[in-house]
């Protein structure tokens, strides 16, 4: 009976999964705020991302110790792009990925950090296979993307997936920020790893108050997730204003699809 109970994602599980989402979406959106406006800088989108996103995320499959807490991440993450128009590849491929993770997070038992930053760097080219949109276009919906994008921008964007190479080098390049934001991670939270040993269940995110049944942020993550996302913020105010406010600007897009 305690074993079923250990296996089944409970209230603490299922806050980590809300936050680290949350953070995921946001800091993923503003990146591409960022990045977006250049057709060449825009194609950087998937490595830049992975990479910058290594430190919250390596932090949240830290926690990770239960099958579906990846799995269900990506698969809200996908849904959230699809309802925004962005496309429906994301959903699949980061469904996908995410559960290919979460066989190589069991496999090792949720206590190795190797197995978490290979987790990750696979479900970096899923969460980024929102690119797809791009290469697979049909007429009308080439006509409605120049119509918003801008012709110029979209000839440059259609000849790069003219290549063939394009989509698999998009795949390695997210693959390979995701492994190199891992290692950063780990790095940062080089503490929080060598803590894991010795607390398997105890968690990294989250602790118990001595002599309650709370849940509160570890101070040393509060302080991540501030820099993190203040950090990213800062980065994206300059072009998100020209975006919003500048009618040049305004022609090239904050979040392509």
């Amino acid at each position: 009976m305690n074993t079923k109970d250990k296996s089944k994602l409970n209230g603490k599980d299922l806050i980590s999964i809300g936050i680290f989402t949350a953070v995921y979406f946001i800091l993923n959106l503003l990146i591409a705020a960022a990045m977006g406006f250049i057709p060449l800088v825009n194609m950087m989108i998937p490595f830049a991302s992975s990479l910058v996103l290594g430190i919250p995320m390596m932090l949240y499959f830290s926690k990770i110790k239960k099958f579906g807490m990846v799995l269900i991440t990506y698969i809200i993450y996908g849904a959230i792009l699809t309802l925004a128009g962005v496309g429906i590849y994301s959903l699949i491929a980061g469904t996908l990925c995410a559960l290919i993770a979460e066989f190589i997070l069991k496999a090792k038992r949720y206590a190795s950090t190797s197995a978490a930053i290979l987790s990750y760097a696979v479900c970096s080219v899923g969460a980024n296979a929102n690119v797809l949109g791009f290469a697979f276009m049909t007429e009308a919906q080439l006509a409605e993307k120049t119509a918003y994008y801008g012709q110029e921008y979209m000839d440059i964007i259609s000849g790069y997936f003219s290549h063939g190479y394009m989509l698999p080098l998009l795949a390695i390049t997210a693959f390979a920020g995701g492994a190199l934001g891992g290692l950063l991670g780990k790095a940062v939270l080089k503490k929080h790893f060598a803590k894991e040993r010795n607390d398997l269940m105890q968690g990294i995110l989250f602790a118990e108050k001595p002599g309650a049944r709370q849940l509160y942020l570890d101070a040393r993550t509060k302080i991540i997730l501030c820099l993190t996302v203040s950090s990213s913020c800062s980065l994206a105010s300059i072009p998100v204003s020209c975006a919003l406010f500048s009618p040049f600007w305004r022609r090239f897009p904050l979040y392509p699809s």
